[in-house]
């Protein structure tokens, strides 16, 4: 298909500097088609990677996180999210097995989420700048 399109690019390039206005005008309207072709196989092939990203976000929704030593949220988050203060997240999402953030132990399991919603991770981060207040 895109070879096709290719061509007739080509074809209607061509014809339209041979400076022929009959062929040029048969060329804008062929090159209008093409473009209207690509952008067509355009928002199909978005819509493929929309729907696997949604597909790959559901599978990886939450996981699970065993904490080694050294960790602490604040590493935890950095390591998993590439923010160190998106800790208070994880915090929330464990408060049922983390009674202080402040304290975690080696191989206590925790879940990591990464299906929050932007307006989450907007709060997490601000909770977090505000903690040490």
């Amino acid at each position: 298909m895109i070879k096709k399109l290719w061509a007739v690019a080509i074809v209607v390039a061509i014809l339209v500097f041979a400076g022929c206005s009959t062929l040029e005008k048969i060329g804008r309207v062929v090159a209008s088609d093409v473009v209207d072709e690509a952008g067509k196989i355009a928002e199909e092939e978005m819509a493929k990677v929309t729907d696997k990203i949604a597909e790959v976000k559901e599978k990886v929704a939450v996981k699970d996180y065993v904490v080694e030593k050294g960790d602490c949220l604040w590493t935890i988050s950095e390591d998993q999210y590439g923010d160190p203060f998106l800790w208070t997240a994880i915090y929330k999402d464990n408060r049922d097995s983390i009674e202080n953030p402040n304290i975690i132990e080696i191989d206590q399991e925790l879940k990591v989420r990464y299906d929050h919603s932007s307006n989450d991770w907007a709060k997490a981060r601000k909770e977090a700048y505000e903690y040490g207040e």
